[in-house]
């Protein structure tokens, strides 16, 4: 019977350690994801500044030969 109660008490510290192993593990890969979103979100915040700033390039180019072209229908 002692025998047995040992290895009770054994495999209840085995499931202790593995579950702790598990919540370093789960905590870990937790974090990793917080910090590959807050990555992935960065980027896509630099790319819609990228987007915005060509856009208005775009825009201000197209103006500008607009204006052009009004000021050589004048002459």
């Amino acid at each position: 019977m002692n025998n047995m109660k040992k290895q009770m008490e054994n495999l209840k510290d085995d499931l202790q350690k593995g579950m702790k192993k598990a919540e370093f593990v789960l905590k870990d890969t937790a974090h990793d994801i917080k910090d590959d979103a807050k990555g992935v979100i960065m980027s896509m915040e630099m790319k819609k500044d990228d987007m915005v700033e060509e856009y208005e390039r775009k825009k201000f180019s197209k103006e500008l030969k607009h204006q052009m072209e009004q000021e050589l229908k004048q002459k």
